[in-house]
């Protein structure tokens, strides 16, 4: 039998392959065609499919900033009923999940329709501070656990006003207790880790610049056996091979492709099944066509958006120029005047 994992990852809100800086634009990515290529994957597998959202979904696009800043009544429902079209099985908690502060998050989990694991994201009572630390599906008789982790990115929002209660558990700590825990109650167990690899996937050099605390995937692999599949991402990075015997993805970012992981797995004498083998690779999405239910649920939204981009700023008399950038620094011209009034809301100039 094989288990196919079908993964997406830091999307950011990017529905449409349009970075809206051009109208009627179509860019080689988007949700939109990740959704068709994940579509396509299940309808060619020959055995059970789990599908994961590794995180970063509800910011960091001018439409999912639309939906949280400008859409009547900020409800991100507008955002995540697209993503629902999916139907993902778990989603992981992005760092930047916290971007418009935990009210804002917490509707927009209500709202979802995929669990969300969380283990080392807790509150002060030491109890996940959203969802639940891991989830066990049954698939054609075979039991699957996820364990979802985030990076230690998501603490640079810790203590905003807007987010509040936030504790952190490093990734290699918490899944050194529940893998243990885990892997007994199941035939395949699967981490997915908003987070991605500190060291050189070849040489397992330490890369200094990655070795802040928010990438722990290597040191995961390294020291907690057990695991057979690893989803990550974060660094926006496009992988898929196999570390320490261990199949790994990560999918780009904004769609550009789709984390796929096939697992085979045998039959033990207990009913039970085990690993045998697994293959990593990405499925690029790039000029995969729309998928029509994203479509018919988001066409609406995307051309408000569009819109709403087009409309003047300001209305500017006389000319913005000038020749000396260091000048500019300390005497007033017209064009710091536009950018800091504009900054606070003033439509004019």
């Amino acid at each position: 039998m094989k288990l196919t994992i079908l993964s997406t990852s830091d999307t950011h809100g990017f529905v449409f392959p349009t970075n809206y800086v051009e109208k009627g634009a179509d860019m080689p990515f988007g949700l939109i065609r990740a959704a068709n290529t994940i579509a396509e994957a299940q309808r060619n597998s020959t055995g059970p499919v789990v599908t994961i959202d590794d995180g970063d979904f509800l910011a960091g696009s001018p439409l999912a900033y639309y939906v949280a800043r400008v859409h009547p009544g900020n409800d991100p429902f507008a955002l995540t009923n697209i993503y629902n079209q999916i139907h993902y099985d778990v989603g992981v908690l992005g760092n930047h999940e916290f971007d418009y502060g935990t009210n804002y998050l917490e509707h927009a989990i209500n709202a979802s329709d995929r669990t969300i694991i969380n283990a080392n994201l807790l509150d002060r009572a030491g109890r996940p501070l959203m969802g639940q630390r891991y989830r066990i599906i049954e698939r054609d008789g075979v039991r699957i656990g996820i364990i979802g982790l985030t990076t230690k990115a998501v603490v640079q929002w810790k203590n905003r006003a807007d987010v509040h209660d936030v504790h952190y558990r490093s990734a290699v700590s918490v899944a050194s207790e529940l893998v243990p825990f885990l892997r007994p109650l199941v035939d395949v167990l699967i981490i997915s880790y908003h987070g991605g690899f500190e060291r050189d996937l070849e040489t397992g050099k330490l890369l200094t610049s990655l070795s802040t605390g928010e990438n722990e995937a290597y040191q995961l692999l390294q020291e907690v056996p057990g695991i057979d599949a690893l989803i990550t991402g974060h660094q926006h990075r496009r992988i898929a091979t196999r570390l320490f015997g261990v199949p790994v993805t990560q999918p780009g970012y904004r769609g550009e492709a789709v984390g796929k992981i096939t697992l085979d797995l045998e039959p033990t004498s207990n009913q039970r099944y085990t690993v045998i083998g697994g293959q990593a690779e990405l499925l690029d999405a790039s000029q995969s066509t729309y998928d029509p239910a994203i479509l018919t649920q988001s066409k609406a939204l995307d051309t408000t958006v569009d819109n709403w981009l087009s409309e003047p700023l300001a209305t500017i008399t006389g000319d913005m120029t000038f020749d000396r950038a260091e000048d500019a620094r300390i005497t007033e011209t017209a064009y710091t005047e536009f950018i800091q009034k504009n900054s606070d809301g003033n439509n004019g100039c």
